[in-house]
């Protein structure tokens, strides 16, 4: 039993509500509004549906999940865009983005279906891993993989991070290939986020729906609100969203 306010779209809604939404047998969801509560008073609740944006209205008193008003990746529908996991065949084109990091290195892997047109791509794997070496994450990245994706990674300036993945050597006594990873075509931040939305409006990039960790993010990475409810240039704890920068 979890009782909540819903404050966000993340694993509550990816976990619960989602699937109470989907018919699933083994949850339920029981939602209602402040004023169900006897001792709630109604002109409290009166004056937030007056005052508050819709969504968080919705959200903090009648535990409805809506989508937020500084939502960034709004174009990506969580219908259309997942897709139940598929074993992928071995000769589709496989990519990589990652993120690097001291404590969170994360990348996403993606498949490329060679029919699709425009290209489909499916993202069909995460990751995210701290305390390893450059080595270790390579190893990690590369098991399980028919060969070694098309890597872009890191911003511009970091060139020893890309270096380190490239070198290759042991882990275990195991040896473990370089992992060429190209730089960013372009530095800013606001270019990439534009390119993913609009692959995710064009319906391009299809999310296998067993990945809570991307899920999570991609509904959940928003811009800073102002104290009139509207979204700001500022993207919100963005140091936190690594599969997102991964992404990008």
């Amino acid at each position: 039993l979890i009782t909540t306010t819903p404050y966000d779209l993340g694993w509550p809604k990816q976990r619960i509500w989602d699937r109470w939404k989907a018919k699933d047998p083994d949850v339920d969801v029981i939602r209602f509004d402040s004023t169900d509560n006897p001792i709630f008073p109604p002109e409290e609740f009166e004056r937030a549906r007056r005052d508050l944006p819709g969504w968080k209205f919705d959200m903090f008193y009648r535990a409805i999940f809506t989508r937020p008003a500084g939502m960034i990746y709004d174009s990506f529908n969580e219908t259309e865009h997942r897709c139940p996991r598929f074993a992928i065949p071995k000769e589709w084109p496989r990519y990589l983005g990652l993120d690097f990091g001291g404590v969170n290195t994360a990348g996403v892997f993606y498949a490329k279906d060679p029919k699709s047109d425009p290209p489909k791509y499916y993202l069909y794997r995460e990751y995210k891993a701290g305390g390893r070496s450059a080595t270790e994450h390579v190893k990690h990245l590369l098991d399980g993989e028919p060969g070694i994706p098309f890597a872009v990674g890191g911003s511009k300036s970091e060139d020893q991070w890309r270096r380190e993945f490239a070198t290759g050597g042991k882990v275990g006594g195991q040896d473990v290939p370089g992992l060429p990873i190209r730089g960013p075509e372009f530095a800013d931040v606001e270019v990439g986020i534009d390119r993913v939305y609009g692959a995710h409006k064009r319906g391009q990039i299809i999310v296998f729906d067993d990945l809570p960790g991307y899920l999570e993010q991609k509904q959940t990475y928003a811009r800073e609100l102002d104290k009139n409810g509207e979204p700001t240039e500022k993207i919100e704890d963005k140091e936190t969203f690594h599969l997102m920068d991964a992404e990008r």
